[in-house]
């Protein structure tokens, strides 16, 4: 992610999204946030504590991974912070770019 502070960056990934957007719906984004569940194969005691936190609802054991990307869908940023378990808008809060948003 570029630096928030720098305004003509953030005003280029801005302007990307205008040009995919009609009647400037996207007028002034800045990136697209998702989360998305990363598989894993198992999960035993020895390597966490508490296992059952990177099961999932889908019924397998992954990593909650949030992302920020531009028009172009490339990424800008990216955090592995969660276990499986937790929701998207959860592992978002607990992302540092979340917390720098959040001071502004």
């Amino acid at each position: 992610m570029p630096d928030l502070g720098d305004i003509e960056a953030l005003r280029k990934i801005a302007e990307g999204f205008e040009k995919l957007s009609h009647r400037q719906v996207f007028k002034d984004v800045v990136g697209a946030i998702d989360g998305m569940l990363v598989e894993l194969h198992h999960v035993k005691s020895k390597d966490s504590q508490f296992p059952g936190r990177y099961y999932t609802r889908n019924g397998n054991y992954a990593l909650n991974v949030q992302a920020v990307c531009d028009a172009n869908r490339h990424i800008l940023y990216y955090q592995i912070r969660c276990p499986g378990s937790v929701h998207n808008s959860i592992a978002w809060m607990h992302t540092d770019l979340w917390a720098e948003l959040e001071c502004r």
